[in-house]
């Protein structure tokens, strides 16, 4: 199974060739960032946060179903998105583990990038 990052990473990429950017004028329209930055995102060697992801989307016009990525199962990682999101502080993780258990919290996503 490829990883979470990589493969986050690699919708990003796809995002940005798709819209006709390059690294760097992608990095400058995320903020204060570098074009290698860029690149470690879409390596999936860096691990975004939340503001960055809810920023990406943002930019390309995605709801983060889209953006985030599949898996066999609800996300952990979008689940404690969400979670930070919505303003929580603290996670609770036998609620968050309890929102995978009953497939809770999230909406399927329709199809790939």
């Amino acid at each position: 199974m490829t990883d979470y990052y990589v493969e986050l990473g690699n919708k990003i990429r796809d995002l940005r060739e798709h819209n006709g950017l390059t690294q760097e004028e992608f990095a400058r329209l995320l903020g204060n960032y570098s074009a290698s930055v860029i690149s470690y995102f879409e390596k999936g060697a860096r691990h975004l946060k939340a503001e960055e992801i809810s920023k990406i989307a943002e930019i390309f016009q995605v709801n983060l179903e889209e953006l985030l990525p599949k898996t066999e199962d609800i996300s952990l990682e979008a689940i404690k998105f969400r979670k930070e999101k919505e303003g929580h502080k603290k996670l609770d993780y036998d609620q968050l583990f309890n929102d995978i258990k009953h497939k809770k919290g999230l909406k399927p996503i329709k199809g790939d990038l």
